[in-house]
Formats: structure tokens, C-alpha cells, sequence
């Protein structure tokens, strides 16, 4: 077998070297980042490889805590006269008006802000893009 087919294993598999670029390929490919997330973890904890996949891990985390929630409101489809709402968790609810759709969208998002996680209700139009709805 040629000696390019091989993988590519660091020589120290406890540290992350951020200076050679096979070290940077393995570590990206291992952990699932970007180079640049890679080398900024690296700056923060060192190059331990348990603490950058730790600390890795931890933004991760924290970014998946911080991202909106948001609450659909579906246009009616060619077959169906109904609104309908989409709820995070997959729950549906099913309106014979737009306002009456939109009205239950925004209560739900007011009651879902109790969370402590930002809440955007958004509105399909007609042409199939999607509108911030503010109430």
C-alpha cells in the first residue's frame, strides 16, 4: 500500500499540535471543528488533548442552550385551507385563519420566553419566504 493511503496519526496522541498541518487535519476530522475553533480552544486551555475536547465539547453545549427557539406559521398548502402552527418539540396545531394562526404563535412564544431562551415566531408568505412576525 502507498504510504499516502495510509491515515494520519499524530506522533503524541495526548497533545494538540496546532503547528503542523497534519497534526491540524487529524485534530479538525477528530473533533469536528474548524481550525479556527480548534486553534482558539487550543489558546484558552492548552494543548492537552482532553482539555480542548472538553472545552470543545462545552461550547457545543452552550451554543445548542443558546440558540432560538422558533415558532412557525405555515401558509395553507394547495390541498388544505387550514394555517397551521409549528411548535418547537414538533407539536402542530392547525388554524382556519391567518390572524387566529398568528395569535396563537405569539402566545406560545410569550409563554416559551419563560424558558430563559430567545423566541422568534416567523410567517411563511404566499411566495414561500419567511417573515419576523412582532407582536
Amino acid at each position: 500500500m502507498h504510504a499516502s493511503n495510509l491515515a494520519y496519526t499524530p506522533l503524541d496522541s495526548t497533545q494538540v499540535t496546532v503547528s503542523n498541518p497534519g497534526d491540524i487535519r487529524f485534530w479538525t476530522r477528530n473533533f469536528g471543528v474548524s481550525e479556527e475553533r480548534l486553534r482558539a480552544a487550543v489558546v484558552l486551555v492548552g494543548s492537552l488533548s482532553s482539555d480542548v475536547r472538553a472545552e470543545l465539547r462545552r461550547k457545543r453545549l452552550i451554543s445548542e442552550t443558546l440558540k432560538t427557539l422558533r415558532v412557525f406559521v405555515f401558509y395553507p398548502s394547495i390541498n388544505h385551507r387550514n394555517w397551521w402552527v409549528l411548535l418547537p418539540g414538533a407539536a402542530q396545531e392547525t388554524f382556519a385563519s391567518e390572524g387566529a394562526a398568528v395569535q396563537f404563535a405569539l402566545e406560545r412564544a410569550r409563554d416559551l420566553r419563560g424558558s430563559g431562551r430567545a423566541v422568534e415566531v416567523v410567517q411563511e408568505k404566499i411566495t414561500g419566504t419567511w417573515m419576523r412576525v412582532v407582536g
